[in-house]
């Protein structure tokens, strides 16, 4: 059973997976029915689409088919249908094993995916979405008269993770979801498919695998460069949820723990908060401070890192939650951009829940949460973070000279004095008027006595086609190994097609190594954060691009700021990068330390660049 809900803006991709399935088709053995519910709109064509498909002429609403091989067989005509109502889930469930009953019924559903908010955004009704609790209500009705779903697949963002897992498991055996943002084109339908009708007698666990693996085929052999760079990021798991109530019994133990050391007071609330600060996150799209942070961690990565920490009560709380990991997470595929995936993510926000503010009651409602001690943790661990976040600390700073050049660099020095750091970062803003832009952030570590230095000589990065580029900000850097010689690296931009007026608001990621002695940006994807989700937005040639920097106003407020002037994308292949050099002038130099509860410091100073 295939649940295509294409009525939002991934209706071209989710087409383009129906066109997989029909090389393959029904058996006798296997059936495939699907609910596919399109967009009245059509433009612009890389989101919507108004062809025809196996057979049928373009059409709006949902349809009830059967899927056979070069051809779709219309079962019914259900018209306009919210995909995001639980009862159409159930209504179509039951219909496809009316029509075609079988001794095991697997689910695929392929949509938009928010992590633990929210999935099958039906844009027809008014942007509506399905809850992970609405979720289980559409399939619960189900298993009295069928049993567990022997594979519940979900094709879309983020929906890798132990919320998610929560809803599912008391009506399905084995999950296949992603704990980070997916490539818009989906799964490697016709190769799995085609795998599943050879070998009809598939059970959870071997039609789950086969989906990663052929996933992951799909981009190792593409011709297409872009395509091959997506890949540099993807997770995709497959989970035995039979396993999940010991998991969901160890980590409220872990829970338990935190929460007695974030009694202990400050120095209590530093060694929880450090371990989530530095375990691996996922879902982070759009422009930062605008909704468009997930915040979801790796639990496996988490609970690692309370392994290895100081606080023996902690680690040994950790335990148990390793070895349900280890049980419940079958087989999992990771990637060079997501070094730490173990399967399966968590919702651990920085600053917290607090459960009588908006978000706080939307995870409540939304999600299983109170099953679990997890939620009651977090609600705790938002007092600890007003409780005890201090701002950062630095001495003033110190030039080896006022003037710098390319071939003659200033040291920065500084000395921090607060313990309780996440990050550091050596900062660069130029001066707009009364104003000042952030170019962006470079991280830096600090000496064990807490000296901070750094050498500029306005090197930079560059958005580029390896011909010409654009200065640009760096908003983040997360290192991929121990060396520091493999980051990843966020971009904020605008982002405009060629045949539009409209800018899209966008995070770039690249995969940033050394080539050539310099460091070097390998561009992976675009997401936007829209109102249905995070949004893969592939670059086409003759696009415009322009970064958005942080401006920092006269009366020490911030807002995003674009500049005018754009860079036109010729091939999207080019698109990287680059190391070059900012322009002459007077610029605002120095360090930023963010704490473990995101409260920032900076210590900046003028230095001319000649």
């Amino acid at each position: 059973m295939i649940y295509e809900d294409a009525d939002n803006s991934l209706e071209t991709p989710q087409l383009a997976n129906v066109q997989e399935m029909l090389q393959v088709g029904s058996t006798d053995k296997v059936q495939i029915v699907m609910l596919c519910d399109r967009s009245p709109e059509s433009e612009p064509k890389d989101r919507y689409s108004d062809a025809a498909i196996g057979g049928l002429p373009n059409w709006s609403g949902a349809k009830l088919l059967h899927v056979e091989k070069g051809r779709l067989k219309q079962l019914a005509d259900w018209g306009n249908t919210n995909m995001a109502d639980p009862k159409t889930l159930t209504r179509f469930m039951e219909a496809a094993a009316k029509a075609y009953p079988a001794d095991k019924y697997g689910l695929i559903i392929a949509d938009h995916g928010s992590g633990w908010s929210a999935l099958c955004v039906d844009e027809t009704s008014g942007d509506a979405v399905m809850s992970l609790r609405q979720l289980r209500e559409g399939i619960s009705p189900f298993v009295p008269d069928h049993g567990k779903l022997e594979l519940l697949g979900l094709d879309a963002c983020l929906m890798g993770s132990f919320e998610t897992a929560q809803a599912l498991a008391p009506v399905v055996h084995y999950m296949v979801a992603s704990e980070e943002l997916a490539p818009g084109r989906g799964w490697n339908y016709d190769a799995f498919l085609k795998s599943l009708v050879e070998k009809p007698t598939f059970n959870g666990f071997d039609l789950g695998r086969t989906i990663v693996d052929f996933y992951i085929i799909h981009f190792n052999q593409s011709k297409d460069v872009v395509e091959q760079s997506s890949s540099l990021a993807v997770t995709l798991s497959v989970l035995d949820l039979d396993q999940f109530p010991a998991l969901e019994t160890a980590v409220s133990g872990l829970a338990d723990e935190c929460v007695n050391s974030l009694h202990r007071g400050r120095d209590g609330w530093i060694r929880v908060a450090r371990p989530r600060a530095r375990a691996e996150e996922y879902g982070f799209s759009g422009v930062r401070g605008e909704d468009a942070e997930e915040q979801m961690h790796d639990l496996m990565d988490l609970v690692r890192l309370f392994e290895l920490g100081d606080d023996k009560s902690l680690a040994q709380a950790a335990i148990p939650v390793d070895q349900g990991i280890r049980k419940l997470v079958r087989y999992y595929v990771t990637s060079p951009c997501t070094p730490h995936a173990g399967g399966i993510s968590i919702y651990f926000p920085m600053e917290g829940i607090d459960l009588k503010d908006p978000l706080g009651s939307e995870y409540l409602s939304r999600t299983f949460s109170r099953d679990c001690k997890w939620v009651n943790f977090l609600s705790l661990y938002s007092v600890a973070v007003n409780d005890f976040a201090e701002l950062p600390k630095l001495l003033p700073l110190k030039f080896t000279a006022a003037t710098a050049a390319p071939d003659k660099p200033v040291e920065i020095l500084s000395k921090l004095t607060s313990p309780d750091y996440d990050k550091i970062h050596f900062i660069t803003l130029a001066h707009d008027g009364r104003d000042l832009l952030v170019i962006g952030r470079l991280p830096t570590r600090a000496l064990p006595d807490g000296t901070l230095g750094q050498r500029f000589n306005g090197a930079w990065y560059h958005l580029s086609d390896g011909k010409r580029g654009i200065t640009c900000p760096v908003a983040s850097f997360e290192p991929l190994d121990d060396k520091g010689q493999k980051y990843l690296l966020k971009v904020p931009v605008e982002i405009k097609r060629a045949d539009s007026e409209k800018w899209v608001k966008a995070q770039m990621t690249f995969l940033e190594q050394p080539q050539n002695g310099h460091p070097h940006g390998q561009f992976l994807y675009a997401f936007a954060h829209s109102k249905q989700g995070p949004l893969q937005i592939p670059l086409l040639p003759g696009d415009t691009i322009r970064p958005i920097y942080t401006r920092i106003l006269q009366d020490g407020g911030a807002v995003p700021w674009t500049g005018k002037s754009g860079f036109v994308i010729d091939d999207p292949k080019d698109f990287q990068l680059a190391w070059g050099f900012l322009g002459k002038g007077t610029y605002k130099l120095g360090f930023e330390v963010i704490n473990l509860a995101g409260l920032s410091a900076i210590e900046a100073d003028d230095c001319n660049l000649d």
